[in-house]
This record gives structure tokens, C-alpha cells and sequence, in this order.
């Protein structure tokens, strides 16, 4: 892997591919509500236009699908449909890690959600925070 890549937000590390996207580190707090209607909190730890990485202390398998509700900000609340790529044991620690694609996105979410990621990452080129957080 060459050394540039892996400091590249769109670099994979798993299978060293190229993301579809660049992926914004946001530790937001969520929901995630499963088939049979149960709900369980867990943590965004990333979000790009196609997908999420979470922790929850929940058991999920490659496949399950579920629903992942999240506040990003007034304008910004989302009820994403997805379905776990992949899992990641995390070792000595009560939460799992998993990456998630969104499935059945609707276009005025999808669009919402890359407005959002730009205003993001503009932010963070500037070196500032941009204000969509409810205090």
C-alpha cells in the first residue's frame, strides 16, 4: 500500500480499495431498530453518501438489515435503511464495530445527506465547525 493512500480519507484499508466516497469521522449518537421492532442505541462513527460505520453492543452479521435513525442537525435527521457489510470484533471491549450500506436510499435523502457532507468538510478545509449541530 503506498504511504499516501493510506493517509487518504477515500483509501480502504480493508482489501485496499478506493471508497466511493470520503467519509466523515462524526461520533454522532443513534438508533438502530430491527426487524422485529426492537430498538437499540449505538454510535456513528463515520457517515459517507453510501454508508456508515457504527459501534453498538449488539451481535449483527454480514447481511441483516435494519433501520439506523440519526440527528445530524435541524434540517438533518435521517432514518436510513441499511444493511451490515461487514463486522469487527473490537477486543476487550463490550461494543462491535460494523460497517453499513444504505439500501432503498430516496433521492431527496441522498441529497440532503451529501448537502450535508460538503458543509462538513468545507468546514474542515477552513478549519472551522460548520453550525447544523442542535445545542
Amino acid at each position: 500500500m503506498p504511504i499516501l493512500n493510506a493517509w487518504s480519507p477515500t483509501y480502504s484499508r480493508r482489501r485496499g480499495r478506493r471508497r466511493s466516497g470520503v467519509r466523515l469521522l462524526i461520533g454522532q449518537p443513534a438508533h438502530l431498530r430491527f426487524m422485529t421492532g426492537l430498538e437499540q442505541s449505538a454510535v456513528v462513527e463515520d457517515l459517507c453518501a453510501g454508508g456508515a460505520c457504527l459501534r453498538a453492543p449488539v451481535r449483527l452479521r454480514p447481511g441483516d438489515h435494519l433501520g439506523l435513525r440519526v440527528n445530524l442537525g435541524i434540517g438533518y435527521k435521517f432514518d436510513f435503511r441499511a444493511r451490515v457489510v461487514h463486522n469487527i470484533p473490537v477486543p476487550r471491549g463490550m461494543h462491535q464495530r460494523y460497517g453499513l450500506r444504505f439500501v432503498a436510499l430516496k433521492q431527496e435523502d441522498e441529497h440532503r445527506l451529501l448537502q450535508y457532507l460538503e458543509c462538513q468538510q468545507a468546514g474542515l478545509r477552513a478549519g472551522v465547525r460548520a453550525l447544523h449541530a442542535e445545542y
